[in-house]
Formats: C-alpha cells, structure tokens, sequence
C-alpha cells in the first residue's frame, strides 16, 4: 500500500507542477491529499485511529487499501485541478488496472 500512497504523492507534486502553485497554497493541496488518504485507509482497515471525515462502517471493510488510497488521492486532486482531469482519470486508470483482478 505504502507503494500507491507514493505513487499519488508524486502525481501530486506533477500536478502542482504543471499548474504552478505558490508553495502555500501548493501546501494546502498536499494536506488536502494527504488528509484525504490517511482518512480513508484509515477507516477502510479498521485502524484503532480516529478519521478526521470517514469513519468505519460496513462498506469499507473490505476494500483493499490501495485501492483506496488512489480513490480518495484522485477524488481530492481531480477537485483541486479540474484542467488536469484528464491525465488524473488515466493515472487512476492506470493504479485501478494495475492491482490484482481478486482487489479490484
């Protein structure tokens, strides 16, 4: 999982690239992501942690983690940067078709 969360850091950082960010606001966005991510692994494995939005519930049980990971990394960025929806949706694409048919 650790892997997927990277994997979206970097998208992230292209992103904020591409659309050339000030460093605050691009810093907003990252904890946006990040906030997002840890909210859902979080609440899809079961963590003993409290969400900051998600909290466990019958439908996250059993999710494998990165594919969760890549959804809510995507849903954030694709609202943060509506113009790159494109290249977004074929790195989501991309994250879904890479794992494993049994964690789709």
């Amino acid at each position: 999982m650790s892997d997927m969360v990277l994997k979206w850091n970097d998208i992230l950082l292209d992103a904020i690239r591409t659309e050339g960010m000030p460093p605050p606001v691009a810093a907003r966005a990252m904890a946006m992501v990040q906030t997002a991510v840890y909210d859902a692994v979080n609440a899809a494995s079961g963590s003993q942690y409290e969400g900051y939005q998600v909290h466990q519930g019958p439908a996250m049980a059993d999710l494998p983690l990165d594919a969760v990971a890549a959804s809510a990394a995507y849903t954030v960025l694709s609202s943060l940067f509506p113009k790159q929806g494109e290249a977004l949706n074929a790195h989501y694409q991309e994250c879904i078709n890479s794992l494993p048919q049994n964690a789709q």
